[in-house]
């Protein structure tokens, strides 16, 4: 994840949920992970805790964060179209 340059990478699926992380980036990882679920079209509604809302049409989501090892943060979404799919191509 080091030489993503910024970028989200995708680590695994684990039934309806893909992981994924990215470079600890003194917070700015939130406003990355806004910016990219901006730029497909969903709105970031608020966040509670680990967790982040996000919405497109009538379709809700909330993907959660965690930090790990202090270097990284992973991010937890659910299967579906969202922009972060496409982060490991």
């Amino acid at each position: 994840m080091r030489e993503a340059n910024g970028r989200f990478r995708k680590l695994a699926t684990e039934r309806s949920y893909v992981w994924y992380g990215i470079a600890a980036q003194r917070g700015a990882e939130k406003d990355k992970l806004i910016e990219e679920m901006g730029k497909a079209g969903w709105t970031f509604l608020q966040q509670e805790g680990s967790g982040y809302f996000f919405q497109q049409g009538t379709e809700k989501i909330v993907i959660t964060s965690r930090m790990w090892s202090g270097d990284f943060v992973l991010f937890k979404a659910p299967v579906t179209d969202h922009p972060l799919s496409l982060s490991n191509e």
